[in-house]
């Protein structure tokens, strides 16, 4: 796995440690116990890394009140409970090294302005991308070969 291979590397060269941001979203929750599957193979994968790893992850967000009638299973309060309840597995899981980090972006989108009623507009996303870019930017150096 290229992701953690430290055999190249030398001891001088300081670097920020790999990423794996996971997001799941609405399609995820036809079949609830596949999203928990699918993780669990993807963490598998990196159970064994050398390297410490940084896991952000990022689950639902919120829909137009107009769509509960219609979605009931992609309520704010469905989703809500949903994203604690798999940040809580995650947690309690996986060995993730060195930090674990979820995005709730859960009351940024409880208002705001979508196309749909569920797929936020430009600036929203952009708003988004800004705040994993800046959880980005704090994630420490390290030494490789520490």
């Amino acid at each position: 796995n290229e992701f953690c291979d430290v055999s190249n590397t030398e001891n001088s060269v300081v670097e920020k440690p790999p990423v794996l941001f996971l997001q799941a979203g609405f399609h995820s929750l036809r079949n609830k116990q596949s999203l928990v599957e699918d993780l669990d193979l993807i963490m598998k994968k990196f159970s064994n890394c050398p390297r410490p790893i940084h896991v952000i992850l990022q689950f639902f967000t919120s829909q137009r009140r107009s769509l509960d009638v219609k979605y009931p299973h992609q309520k704010r309060e469905v989703l809500t409970l949903l994203n604690a309840k798999y940040a809580a597995y995650a947690a309690n899981n996986w060995n993730v090294g060195t930090s674990f980090h979820v995005l709730d972006f859960m009351n940024l989108t409880r208002n705001s302005m979508s196309s749909d009623g569920l797929h936020s507009l430009e600036d929203v996303n952009s708003y988004k991308a800004n705040t994993l870019i800046n959880l980005l930017n704090l994630l420490p150096f390290r030494q490789i070969g520490d």
